[in-house]
């Protein structure tokens, strides 16, 4: 396995085991949550604020659709941003990819990635020690 590969592995699993995705100690996932991970690099010029807001745009659009929990947007050192949805089921995933097509906050969002930076996982549990809790 290739070291970029490896490190974003691990990156990625350090990411889902730390990650707050709800507070006053409600379960963050169980063993049926899955995940929908995508990675980018922005295009040059573009600010992580610019990014952040554009990601927050288009969470107002996720939230409508169906299996829809939970958003993380992360970046790593060498600049690529690392964003993590969570879905009730894999078929709620790859939905949402046909229900945002046309939205204009998922337009914006892709005008300021590089397209061919882009790479998209959709994984589901097969393995879980026990749910994890935040207080």
């Amino acid at each position: 396995m290739k070291p970029k590969i490896v490190k974003l592995t691990l990156v990625i699993f350090f990411m889902v085991f730390s990650s707050h995705l709800f507070a006053n100690g409600e379960t963050m996932f169980d063993t049926k949550t899955v995940f929908e991970i995508l990675t980018w690099k922005s295009k040059n010029g573009v600010t992580d604020e610019e990014m952040i807001k554009a990601v927050d745009s288009m969470v107002v659009d996720l939230k409508e659709l169906n299996g829809f929990l939970n958003q993380t947007l992360y970046k790593d050192s060498d600049g690529t941003w690392i964003d993590i949805y969570y879905w009730n089921t894999e078929k709620d995933a790859h939905d949402s990819n046909e229900g945002m097509a046309d939205k204009d906050s998922f337009k914006k969002l892709m005008s300021i990635i590089e397209p061919e930076t882009v790479t998209m996982k959709v994984v589901s549990p097969k393995q879980s020690s026990g749910a994890i809790q935040f207080k």
